[in-house]
C-alpha cells in the first residue's frame, strides 16, 4: 500500500471516528436514530451502526484504562505489601534474638541452681507484630478485591431449615450418642449417690 493509499486509509478513519462520536453525542442528547441520520445525512441504520460502534470503542477505551488503573494499584498494593514483610520479618529477628538472650540468662541461672526469670517477650514488639499483620491481611484484603477473587456470598432468607435427630445430614448418630450421654449422665449420678 503506498503512502497516499495510507494517508486517505488514515483521514477516512479519523472522519469516521468524528462521525460516530457525533452521533453518539446526539444519542445522549435524547435523539432518535432516524433524527441522528437526518442531522448527518445517512440513514437512521447506519446512525444506529455508528452510535453502537463509538460505544464500543468508548468500552474498550474505559476497559483498558480500568486495567492499567488496576495494574498501578496492584503494583501499589505489592510495594506497601513488600514494605510491611520486611518490617515484619526485622520484628520477628528481633524477637528471636530477645529469646536467645533469655535462654543464655535462663541457661546460666539453672548452671548456678536458680529458678530462670520468666520469659517476658517485649510488648512494643509484640504491638508492632500485630498491626503488621493487621496491615498486611488488609493489603491482602484489597488485592483480592482489586482482582474479584472473593465469590459473593448467597444468603437464602426463604429457607428455614430446623436439623431434627432423624436429620438425613446427621443420620441417627447424633441422636445415639444424645442417648449414651444421658444413660452415662444417670449411671454417674447412681454412682455418686451410692
Amino acid at each position: 500500500m503506498g503512502e497516499l493509499q495510507k494517508k486517505r486509509l488514515t483521514r477516512h478513519q479519523e472522519q469516521r471516528k468524528a462521525r460516530t462520536a457525533e452521533a453518539l453525542e446526539e444519542r445522549l442528547k435524547g435523539r432518535t436514530y432516524q433524527e441522528i441520520g437526518d442531522v448527518l445525512g445517512v440513514t437512521g441504520e447506519t446512525a444506529r451502526l455508528w452510535v453502537k460502534a463509538a460505544l464500543k470503542e468508548a468500552g474498550a477505551q474505559t476497559l483498558d484504562l480500568a486495567n492499567e488503573l488496576r495494574e498501578l494499584e496492584h503494583q501499589r498494593f505489592q510495594r506497601l505489601l513488600t514494605k510491611a514483610e520486611t518490617s515484619m520479618e526485622a520484628i520477628d529477628q528481633a524477637l528471636e534474638t530477645h529469646v536467645t538472650l533469655w535462654s543464655a540468662v535462663a541457661h546460666r541461672a539453672m548452671e548456678k541452681g536458680e529458678l530462670p526469670p520468666p520469659y517476658e517477650p517485649d510488648p512494643n514488639l509484640l504491638r508492632e507484630r500485630r498491626q503488621l499483620m493487621e496491615t498486611i491481611l488488609k493489603i491482602s484484603d484489597r488485592i483480592r478485591d482489586l482482582y474479584g477473587l472473593d465469590a459473593p456470598l448467597e444468603v437464602n432468607v426463604n429457607t428455614h431449615a430446623t436439623p431434627t435427630f432423624g436429620d438425613a445430614t446427621r443420620g441417627g448418630d447424633l441422636k445415639e450418642k444424645f442417648i449414651k450421654m444421658q444413660e452415662q449422665l444417670r449411671q454417674s449420678q447412681k454412682g455418686a449417690k451410692s
